[in-house]
């Protein structure tokens, strides 16, 4: 999941994730935010500690200097181990 500074949309949408039937996922989100990542912030720590509470990992990276959403997206496909 790619994410730059927009904390509360991250939240929301890790809550969308952990409201999903399906158990067997796991989370990356890759943040490239100016600041302090999004995953710092209150409602979006809250929901990565539900979504690893539902046994779902999450892993949390910075992938910096930005380079474009292609390249952020790119960078995302790399880190997956699924195959879809």
């Amino acid at each position: 999941m790619p994410t730059c500074n927009r904390p509360a949309e991250l939240a929301v949408s890790l809550a969308g994730l952990a409201a999903q039937s399906e158990r067997a996922f796991a989370v990356v989100i890759s943040d490239q935010s100016a600041g302090q990542p999004a995953w710092e912030n209150p409602a979006a720590a809250a929901m990565v500690r539900v979504l690893e509470a539902q046994g779902r990992p999450v892993r949390l990276l910075r992938h910096l200097p930005r380079r474009g959403l292609a390249e952020h997206r790119q960078f995302l496909l790399d880190q997956s181990t699924a195959e879809r």
